[in-house]
């Protein structure tokens, strides 16, 4: 098992509020385009392109409702529809069919819950489910690729000015776009939707802040630090803009993302704050600042729905395929669920387990107040932070976590699971016909060839394969063809012809014969392409 050595600093955070209401309960085989969270009504797109409005109100009084409907494409094409409410308090209105493709749905009618109430609808919404089917192993791998970061040399292209008149500096474009790529690399790997913007004034407002904490850090106070006497007001107020991650130590502010994700510190283990506020669904745009000690990220934020993301957690691992570099650094994992489909967490009913799917282990969390028997395990309303002790694991490893114990929104008992693949990002990954391979022991590069496990790929394409301890021999049969090979021999036989080998066979971790990648070709007549640059083999029987 690889670890990585863990460099733990101080980081501070500012608090993160949201908004908490419940919703009422819909029939769950509706297909939700668009869903206002926050309020009691949802809202899809039909088949036909018309909208349909489904809400409940409490409130006897109101006997109709009326929407406006309104094409955010084209503020023209605007128009009223109304219904009546049921003596139940429900009701639906569907539109006619509707040529654009996002619109605002404005409750104009009625008095009370109806008055000055809005959501939006969409057919662009995306789903943490849909962000997580695309996130394979190559495409994690290629994402990786182009964000790793770049930036070389000198930081500033303006020096700060650390005395009156004082100057916040400037940072170069590549050293900011290190941070940003890092921040979407980490948001995409959590199944987030990842287009965060880079916003010139979050910037501003986060190098004025370095350099004020250059000059008036205050340990009791990080976040806002004295107005030094000689400063101006104006640099002052620009500086505190109000969500901020603070990173102490000489960090690249990539290195800074990264630190804010692992979170480590005593103080940070009940929140894991600086992760949760960079994976917080309502964020939209951030700025960096770094004077060469402090490291800042400062950020804004919207509406989830109206960014278009539907979740139902937010987890760190998170659910499918998960670079392991990122999972052995987290000083605890967290799950964050949706305020507006969960209840509070009930700290006397909760529970946690994990399981690894290859050594059968299982760790389980009861009790969340902290340091418990077999590790830490801490639930706030609706955040569990948690990491039992002798956690063991390794690339190729499948994690389940299972969550027992919470109520949906509406009262009725629920629970969650969700399975985390752990790969390393330098990993050979194979693909054959398309579909990605997990394997327990993945390919490795041995004297320069790059050695497959045999028996997982040629079960793969449809062979049986039986191995002779005797003779340390390895034979396989499919249809027609039969292939026979020896442990440490540069000859293999294909239906009895030679066939001569880039590299001998070898037994890894004492049960795994790893063959050269091109003898899978030569062997079973399938097509074969390997890219170095993203270490990926891909192998089509079509």
């Amino acid at each position: 098992m690889k670890f990585r050595k863990i460099q733990f600093s101080f980081i501070l955070m500012v608090s993160l509020f949201f908004i908490c209401s419940s919703i009422p309960t819909f029939a769950e085989e509706d297909v939700l385009l668009g869903y206002d969270e926050g309020k009691q009504s949802k809202a899809f797109f039909n088949a036909d392109g018309s909208i349909t409005v489904k809400g409940i109100t409490k409130d006897s009084s109101i006997q109709m409702a009326v929407i406006n409907v309104e094409n955010l494409d084209n503020s023209d094409d605007s128009q009223n529809y109304e219904t009546t409410i049921g003596s139940d308090g429900h009701f639906t209105i569907t539109t006619a069919p509707l040529q654009g493709f996002t619109y605002r749905i404005l409750y104009v009618g009625g008095e009370n819950y109806f008055y000055d109430e809005y959501m939006l609808v969409s057919k662009k919404m995306v789903t943490a489910e849909l962000l997580e089917e695309k996130k394979t192993k190559v495409a994690i791998k290629k994402k990786w690729k182009e964000i790793n970061p770049k930036h070389k040399g000198q930081m500033f292209m303006e020096e700060p000015l650390l005395k009156a008149p004082y100057k916040a500096g400037k940072l170069k474009a590549s050293f900011l776009n290190d941070a940003l790529n890092m921040t979407n690399f980490v948001r995409y790997i959590a199944n987030m939707n990842s287009n965060i913007k880079l916003n010139n004034s979050l910037v501003n407002s986060a190098q004025h802040k370095a350099a004020l904490l250059e000059v008036s850090y205050d340990s009791n106070s990080p976040h806002n630090p004295p107005k030094p006497k000689d400063m101006s007001e104006e640099f002052y107020e620009t500086a505190n803009p109000g969500w901020e991650n603070l990173h102490f130590g000489q960090f690249s502010l990539a290195n800074a993302v990264t630190g804010f994700m692992d979170d480590p510190g005593e103080h940070n283990l009940q929140r894991a704050g600086h992760r949760t506020s960079i994976l917080s669904p309502n964020l939209t745009s951030v700025g960096f600042g770094y004077s060469g000690y402090f490291s800042l990220m400062h950020m804004s934020s919207s509406d989830p729905i109206e960014l278009g993301y539907h979740y139902d957690y937010i987890a760190w691992p998170s659910k499918g395929n998960f670079p392991i570099s990122f999972a052995e650094g987290a000083s605890v994992w967290s799950l964050a669920l949706n305020e507006n489909r969960y209840e509070e967490i009930d700290k006397k009913k909760v529970k946690l387990t994990i399981t690894n799917q290859r050594t059968k282990n299982k760790w389980v969390l009861t009790n969340p107040v902290g340091y418990v028997n077999n590790g830490y395990f801490y639930a706030n309303p609706y955040l569990l932070t948690f990491k039992p002790n002798n956690l063991d694991y390794q690339e190729g490893d499948t994690l389940t976590v299972l969550v027992e114990g919470i109520r949906k929104s509406d009262g009725s008992p629920s629970s969650l699971t969700y399975d985390v693949h752990l790969f390393d990002l330098d990993e050979i990954t194979v693909v054959i016909d398309n579909q990605e391979q997990k394997y327990i022991q993945p390919p490795v590069i041995s004297e320069g060839r790059t050695m497959v496990p045999m028996r997982s790929i040629f079960e793969e394409l449809g062979a049986k394969v039986t191995w002779e301890s005797k003779t340390k021999s390895v034979y396989a049969k499919k249809g027609n063809t039969t292939v026979t090979l020896k442990i440490g021999s540069k000859v293999a036989y294909v239906n009895k012809k030679p066939v001569k080998l880039d590299a001998a066979p070898i037994i890894l971790n004492k049960k795994t014969t790893m063959v050269p990648v091109r003898f899978i070709s030569d062997a079973l007549n399938t097509k074969f392409s390997y890219d170095p640059k993203y270490k990926v083999i891909e192998i089509s029987t079509k």
